[in-house]
């Protein structure tokens, strides 16, 4: 009755290791392989989390990507630009190669603290970032600046950016949704599986504790009666004899 009290009480089958010294074991086994995937878990929505920011980063560069093409555009049109105009536009671009500069920059430098292991991430963060150093070209002093007169050359620097900052995003959303995402779903599974696994082991059987509780109190019921009738039992027999 103590013990069926106990299990009801407390909601757990083991409440020590005497109650079930196998199934303890079993127990804390499952319960050190929940918390390991928990922990796993968590890594991984934090790594996703980043790369989430990092694709961010490389999604603002690519619309100043964008806008730098159609400054270039304009700034070509020479026979109908003043000097004044196309100065103009060469300080609008430099504030663009600037501002795409420090977008891939941070992307980049994000992507790599995380570590991914993904070869084609490498590879396409690697040609970004010499993509948007060649970029620097289309600058004030640059080598196809607007007063070069080079705006094929300039437009090849601009759209080999544009290129490596698509295939990057692409890349990194492809092992979220493929990598991180199945791992953190998997890992979702697999603890509700040894959760249960474990509440079978260790938590209480209530409608099994509540029949055993009940039939301890009738069997302390039927002993108090059984032992009153044998005290009783003495009594009644000198009574027969006196008769």
């Amino acid at each position: 009755m103590r013990l069926s009290l106990e299990r009801l009480s407390t909601g757990r089958r083991i409440n020590r290791g005497s109650d079930d010294p196998a199934g303890l074991i079993a127990v804390e086994a499952i319960t050190a392989e929940i918390r390991a995937l928990e922990a796993q878990q968590l890594s991984a929505s934090r790594v996703d989390s980043y790369a989430t920011i990092a694709e961010g980063d490389l999604s603002q560069a690519s619309d100043l990507v964008s806008e730098l093409r159609g400054k270039l555009v304009a700034a070509g049109n020479s026979g109908a630009l003043s000097d004044e105009e196309r100065a103009a536009y060469q300080t609008e671009i430099d504030s663009l190669v600037s501002s795409i500069e420090r977008s891939a920059g941070s992307a980049l430098e994000r992507l790599e603290g995380l570590n991914l292991p993904d070869d084609a991430v490498g590879d396409l963060a690697s040609e970004l970032s010499a993509a948007v150093s060649d970029l620097r070209a289309v600058a004030s002093g640059g080598e196809f600046d607007v007063s070069s007169g080079k705006l094929e050359e300039a437009m090849s620097r601009v759209d080999a950016v544009m290129s490596s900052t698509a295939e990057l995003r692409g890349s990194v959303g492809a092992y979220q949704r493929y990598a991180l995402d199945a791992e953190v779903r998997s890992g979702q599974v697999a603890v509700e599986n040894l959760v249960e696994s474990r509440s079978r082991i260790a938590d209480t059987d209530y409608a099994l504790e509540t029949a055993n509780l009940n039939l301890a109190q009738i069997k302390r019921k039927a002993s108090a009666m059984v032992l009153k009738i044998a005290r009783n039992l003495p009594e009644n027999v000198l009574h027969l004899l006196s008769d």
